[in-house]
């Protein structure tokens, strides 16, 4: 067999025969080699920066990095890598380094950054020896303990000696190099050194899981022990260093992030703990020399514990440390904590700390650590224990017998992520106190960090000004116990679910035990207004809730014998009229409302519902009408136990005299949620529905938050609005503060009545500085946000009453996307409505007798009807002059619970706010004429034909594509042959021209010059406006850019920090000097003079109206605009007067704005 080439060279080491030989014969049998990278990086692709030590080179050249070290510890800035890499994939990185005149022990030292940690371990280091000349150090990674996540950035450290110094490339490799390679290679193996010789594994205590989650190291082995020289539950650690610097090697006890199931030393324990106690055991004296144990404080103070005997007394200003060695062997620490019961220094976390030095290789054990206290409940607080970690272990009273503040009154204006607990953040709440009573004098303001407070919080509540009012917002679970334990949630493969992030699926008793808990403990503090962030179902990956806890909840829903849902009274009548009055129902009460009928367990060929197992996806789409159905009712369910646990969240609230709300994604299938029984929740308090990206998504928020804000008013109650102030609530904001201004005022037009703007990144009066740039840019997206949210609220500002409507399905039982960001639901006749600009409606097939009265046009397109649906339009159209508008199946697809997935469907996974979960379902449901309830569609041959679709084929006769049937009452029958989402741009055209002429459907713009979304609203007449109904229009361009958009992605500008500010670079800014394009709007008075007011660029005109009633309106380098307009007369003009008045206070935060004469105040 061949040798390997000299060029290639092994760190250091020489390798066993045996991989020589699997070397060399892997050689032999290559064709080419294959040592080419992943991705390389050059010069022009990473930045790498110099940092202590070491300087740029005078001379530079493009083909490397070149630098000069100047003294004995040279090492660069970390180097942040264009994109992470999962080290999954990683088995090499590799660096081409060349070192001028490398002295005996320079090393090149090599510290990988993962997942962004700012911490670079000592311990976490590749290094080999610096060889003379240029050469390609490749640095094996696969099977270093260490080396998880995602490698995001690199530092490097080149040598212990000045020299210049150049570096060609760094690689990233997913296949470990062998020879032939480029010339002057030099392979670094993993180091046996880099290996854990202490893990799970190496656990003898049976429950070790209990307790491993608790404890974190990133440079110590260690191992949980059932017993060690006469102790139990012992902790064993293994203590080397083989490099050539000492090392800082730490162990935590527990987590410093308070959340539900986080280990964390529990707030009431750590405030009344009066000593910490640990014991220590080993067989090497100097394991304990350089060991401590590091007690952190909420303020940022500390005490230390040497864990060594003292030889001296301890000075007076701390406390004593006192240790015993006995016969077992064992040495006793003992630490008096002198600030016990002072909140400002309770303990947050407890930290092993051992200083190792080169050449360590020693075993420690240490057993029993634990705080001690009177006033902790029980005494002792242990922290190798193995209960469920509680936030309100160890509390023996609360801080706070009573709420700090009553309940808000009226409609809120909310900061989110402002922390009140941190002092430079108190500091500015009484200036911005005052600053919101001077401009929203008629609204309440809560401030709403998010995550547990700490205990300080029970002193700043009480001191909040009057009209100020502080929320928590909830959000994430910690995993780790409950995968310890098998609590997570698992899906249909039988997976557990990794990580919750915002979700909430709470089946399983424990995690709500949990959540409770985090409730209580706030409560415990004061707080008594509580928010869950995101209230969403799992939905990554597919369905979740396939656990046993999940499945027992569902048996114990379809039974009946759950707590059931208590509502109020005001959802739309049903046949049995039980959810109308309100009251507790059960889960057939709420199957029954959606699909109009009830299953029993023979309807899935069981016996009792004890035998009930959920369906996956996969199995019904392979499967027959029971397994469909059987998905049907499962997804059904989930949303059910979604509604149970925003109840449960609510009740545990009210025990505290308190409210909980919600902020709520989009609405669909995914999410789990059922947004309109959740405002009837007779225990919930106010949902908080997000709109976040670019103006697109107000197209669905006109058209579709009637139904929700309607819904809201018939029980009592409302929805809210969460803006945020840059993508996921940080950054720069995406919006010009403009833009969010009519942004926000067409969101409260629409119904919403409270705003929640977030996140805060600074104190306020940094915020409200305009010498800070980034930071006051932000806080004008929030205050420009409120101004056009409370102005819209307070003048009523409304869209018109339509009489119009498009009937579809939502999401709870149905393969539906959400209706709230936009209109392109399955089948449905929205898409052709709103791109023609008609002012309809969309509601739900479920609440559709609430709106009869009011309509005289309903499209419409549910994938699957009812007969109590097709009852009440039978009667509706009874009544004359009535049009009803359908197409293809839509007259024959009865609802039978089914969910009718395709055949090849797998897994139903979330794609983005632009594709629909029906593209998932078959083409083909076995409908037919049988099943239709209105004699009329069994056959068209009564209907008269409108319109024939156009063919290419000359030859062949023209298909049909819109037919309609006059009936006795003097209503109409339409039928369109073809499912409107799929008609081509001339037939869309055709088909519309003819129901809009025969229709006389309301349009907000009847002819434009580029393409425009543009919403309708209206001021009622009232004496502040002589009793003058004032119209506007909200009109947006720019439909083509990417800021346009809504949801998230890079086309909303993600991570541009304070750094990298530049407002000329929004998505979507206001002024755009391309722009300039006039439409045409319906007035009631042809050829009538109207004051029209633009209110973004301040102009005022009078413009005449045509003979044929249309109002042409003009839009000049801008994005957006907002008219004001009415027949000319003193009502009118008093209105602008008071408009001008109001965009004068838009001003300092809006700087695009053309600056005009002020009127008088």
């Amino acid at each position: 067999m061949p040798r390997p080439p000299s060029s290639f060279h092994t760190g250091g080491f020489t390798p066993p025969a045996s991989l020589l030989n699997i070397i060399a014969s892997t050689v032999c049998i290559m064709t080419a080699p294959i040592c080419l990278p992943d991705v390389i990086y050059k010069p022009g692709s990473l930045t790498i920066e110099a940092a202590s030590g070491m300087i740029p080179a005078e001379s530079q050249q493009p083909d490397a990095w070149h630098f000069t070290a100047t003294n004995h510890d040279p090492y660069t800035k970390p180097v942040k890598l264009p994109r992470p890499h999962p080290t999954k994939n990683i088995k090499a990185i590799a660096i081409e380094f060349e070192k001028t005149h490398p002295v005996p022990g320079d090393r090149l030292e090599l510290f990988p950054v993962l997942d962004n940690n700012k911490n670079v371990s000592t311990s976490r280091r590749l290094e080999t020896r610096i060889q003379t000349g240029p050469h390609r150090y490749l640095f094996a990674t696969d099977g270093i303990r260490w080396f998880t996540g995602n490698l995001t950035a690199l530092r490097l450290d080149p040598g212990s000696s000045p020299g210049n110094i150049s570096i060609k490339s760094i690689a990233i490799l997913e296949t470990l190099p062998l020879p032939p390679c480029a010339r002057r290679d030099i392979l670094i193996p993993v180091s046996d050194d880099l290996k854990p010789t202490l893990g799970p594994a190496n656990d003898t205590l049976k429950n070790a899981p209990l307790i491993r989650y608790r404890l974190s190291s990133e440079s110590i082995d260690f191992a949980l022990l059932a017993h060690h020289a006469g102790r139990s539950v012992v902790l064993k650690l293994h203590l080397r260093n083989s490099g050539s610097k000492t090392s800082t090697d730490t162990l935590s006890f527990a987590s410093k992030r308070l959340k539900p199931f986080s280990p964390v030393i529990p707030p009431y324990a750590g405030l009344h703990a009066q000593t910490f106690k640990i014991s220590a055991w080993t067989d090497s004296p100097d394991a304990l020399a350089n060991a401590s144990i590091q007690i952190e404080k909420a303020d940022g103070s500390s005490q230390t514990l040497p864990l060594t005997p003292p030889r001296t007394p301890a000075p007076a200003s701390t406390a004593a440390a006192t240790a015993v060695t006995q016969r077992d062997g064992w040495h006793h620490f003992t630490l008096d904590i002198h600030t016990a019961g002072q909140i400002p220094a309770a303990i947050t976390g407890i930290t092993f700390v051992n200083a190792t030095l080169p050449g360590t290789n020693a075993t420690l054990y240490l057993a029993a650590p634990a705080l001690e206290g009177q006033r902790i409940k029980g005494g002792i607080h242990d922290l190798l224990n193995m209960d469920a970690p509680m936030m309100l272990a160890g509390m023996d009273a609360p801080l706070a017998t009573q709420p700090a503040h009553p309940l808000p009154v009226r409609d809120v204006l909310i900061l989110g992520g402002y922390e009140i607990h941190k002092p430079d953040m108190a500091a500015s709440i009484p200036a911005m106190a005052n600053f919101m009573r001077e401009n929203f004098p008629q609204w309440d303001f809560i401030l709403a960090p998010v995550f547990p407070p700490p205990l300080s919080i029970a002193a700043r509540l009480p001191a909040l000004p009057n009209g100020v009012f502080f929320q928590f917002q909830k959000a994430q679970l910690t995993p780790d116990y409950l995968i310890a334990t098998d609590h997570m949630p698992r899906n249909a493969r039988g997976a557990a679910l990794k990580d919750f992030g915002n979700a909430v699926l709470a089946t399983d008793p424990v995690i709500q035990s949990g959540l409770k808990d985090e409730i209580d403990y706030a409560a415990s503090l004061g707080v008594n207004n509580f928010k869950q962030v995101d209230m969403v179902w799992p939905y990554e990956g597919g369905r979740w809730g396939y656990d046993h806890a999940s499945l027992a909840a569902y048996r114990d829903a379809l039974a009946g014998c759950d707590e059931g849902l208590a509502l109020l009274p005001g959802l739309p009548s049903t046949p049995g009229a039980r959810i109308a009055a309100g009251g507790t129902i059960h889960f057939h009460d709420y199957y029954e409302y959606y699909h109009g009928f009830r299953l029993n367990p023979s309807d899935l060929n069981l016996k009792t519902w004890d035998a009930y197992t959920p369906a996956s996806e996969r199995d019904a789409a392979r499967g027959g009408f029971v397994e469909k159905r059987n998905l049907g009712l499962f997804v059904l369910l989930y949303h059910y136990e979604w509604l149970r646990q925003a109840q449960r969240f609510g009740r545990w609230a009210k025990a505290h005299g308190g409210t909980h709300t919600y902020t709520l994604n989009p609405e669909d299938l995914g999410n789990g949620g059922d947004y309109i029984f959740l405002v009837h929740l007779a225990d919930a308090g106010t949902p908080y529905i997000e709109y976040f990206g670019g103006p697109s998504v107000l197209r669905g928020a006109y058209h579709n938050l009637p139904i929700y804000s309607l819904s809201a008013a018939a029980s009592g109650r409302k929805f809210g609005l969460t803006l945020e102030l840059g993508q996921g609530g940080h950054g720069q904001h995406y919006l010009a503060p403009e833009i969010n201004y009519l942004y926000a005022s067409e969101l409260a037009a629409a119904g919403l009545r409270n705003y929640h703007n977030e996140w805060v990144e600074a104190p306020w009066l940094r915020m409200a500085s305009p010498v800070e740039s980034y930071h006051y840019d932000r806080w004008s997206a929030w205050v420009s946000g409120a101004l056009g949210f409370t102005f819209a609220r307070e003048q009523n500002v409304r869209r018109p009453a339509s009489r119009v409507f498009n009937i579809s399905l939502r999401s709870p039982g149905y393969y539906m996307n959400s209706w709230l960001w936009n209109v392109n639901q399955s089948a449905s006749f929205g898409p052709l409505l709103a791109e023609n600009h008609v002012q309809y409606e969309q509601w739900d097939r479920s609440a559709m007798p609430r709106i009869l009265d009011a309509a005289d046009v309903i499209f419409f397109c549910p994938p699957a009807s009812r007969a109590q649906d097709w009852k009440a339009l039978r009667a509706w159209l009874t009544t004359g002059n009535k049009s009803l508008i359908t197409h293809t199946g839509v007259p024959f697809n009865m609802d039978d619970g089914q969910a009718r997935l395709a055949a090849d469907v797998e897994n139903v996974t979330y794609r983005g706010e632009d594709h629909n979960y029906s593209d998932f379902l078959a083409e083909k449901n076995n409908a037919s004429a049988a099943s239709v309830l209105f004699p009329e569609f069994k056959s068209l041959e009564k209907f008269t034909l409108l319109l024939a679709a156009t063919t290419p084929d000359v030859a062949a006769p023209p298909a049909p594509l819109l037919s309609s049937l006059m009936l006795s009452t003097g209503s109409r029958l339409y039928y369109l042959h073809r499912d409107p989402a799929r008609l081509d741009a001339a037939d869309r055209a055709r088909v519309f021209a003819i129901i809009e002429k025969q229709l006389h459907l309301p349009r907000s713009v009847l002819t434009s010059s580029a393409p425009v979304m543009v919403h309708r609203f209206a001021i009622a007449a009232s004496p502040e406006n002589q009793n003058t109904s004032v119209d506007i229009l909200n009109v947006w361009s720019g439909l083509d850019r990417p800021g346009f958009k809504g949801g998230y992605g890079k086309h909303l500008m993600p991570d541009r920090a304070a750094a990298q500010f530049d407002p000329q670079k929004r998505p979507f800014p206001y002024l755009a000097s391309d722009s300039d394009f006039t439409i045409e709007t319906p007035v009631r008075e042809p050829g009538s003079a109207y004051r029209v007011y633009a209110f973004l660029s301040g102009e005022e005109n009078v413009v005449h109206a045509s003979p044929s009633g249309a109002l042409r309106l003009h839009v000049k380098g801008a994005l957006a605009e907002q008219f004001y307009f009415a027949k000319d007369g003193p009502g009118i003009r008093e209105k602008i007067t008071r408009l001008k008045q109001h965009r004068a206070r838009l001003l300092p935060y809006c700087p695009d704005l053309p600056r005009q004469s002020l009127p008088p105040p």
